[in-house]
């Protein structure tokens, strides 16, 4: 047999495997995370999916890590897919925010496409912020929280907090709606 043929049915019997031992326990979990984040218990269904996907396509990366940590390292995987979901739904609500409401409102996994309207916010904040500041805000809008965006750039999550309060006051004049309005005084 060809050695393609062979790495396929390696992957096919690893997955067949993995769904026969431990589905039941997994998706049991995936049910805890969305209770724990508050999501529709279908989202449960959606993110075994994805994780499967994902065990297909990292075959290697997750046979090496099931032999090393076993189900842990499984847990982990779907844990990272549901905050993933939170990250997108993060991003959709700051996008609605900068779009004047505009996008779509759906609960269905389709509807979180983010990707490209923060390449195009992305494209049109460059002129008025630092790179650094592009980079901050551009997390921000993906739903990194401040903690998050502060890890990855390394510095305080109070910094990037202030960076991006900074930068909304930036592109306010340039979006507008976005930045929270101030509602008239009655007299």
């Amino acid at each position: 047999m060809d050695e393609k043929i062979l790495q396929i049915e390696a992957r096919d019997k690893f997955v067949c495997a993995i769904k026969e031992r431990h589905h039941e326990v997994l998706f049991m979990y995936a049910l805890g995370l969305c209770k724990r984040f508050r999501y529709c218990p279908s989202y449960a269904d959606d993110v075994m999916q994805e994780f499967y996907w994902k065990v297909l396509r990292f075959y290697e990366n997750t046979e090496a890590g099931y032999a090393t940590n076993g189900i842990g390292f499984l847990r982990v995987m779907l844990r990272n897919e549901l905050l993933g979901l939170d990250r997108k739904h993060k991003s959709l609500s700051r996008l609605g925010k900068i779009y004047h409401g505009a996008l779509p409102r759906t609960s269905e996994l389709g509807g979180l496409a983010t990707d490209p309207l923060i390449d195009e916010f992305e494209k049109m904040i460059v002129p008025y912020l630092s790179e650094k500041d592009a980079r901050i805000m551009k997390l921000y809008v993906e739903g990194y929280s401040h903690e998050e965006i502060g890890q990855m750039l390394g510095m305080k999550p109070s910094t990037a907090g202030v960076r991006i309060h900074r930068a909304k006051k930036t592109l306010a004049p340039h979006f507008e709606g976005w930045w929270r309005k101030r509602k008239p005084r009655i007299h």
